[in-house]
């Protein structure tokens, strides 16, 4: 069993890494970030802009 949680933990601790390089590169560049959520979404608009989902 602790070796599914360090399996578990080690990857999760990937996604954070990869998401940190996302954030740091470009900084000033518009990002988008996907995830495995194919559910239905709202989107948000403001003065013809994307603001949140």
């Amino acid at each position: 069993m602790k070796a599914k949680k360090t399996i578990y933990l080690m990857k999760y601790i990937e996604k954070l890494k990869s998401l940190e390089r996302l954030r740091d590169t470009h900084s000033k560049e518009e990002k988008y970030y996907l995830h495995g959520d194919t559910r239905i979404h709202n989107f948000v608009f403001y003065l013809n802009k994307l603001v949140g989902l």
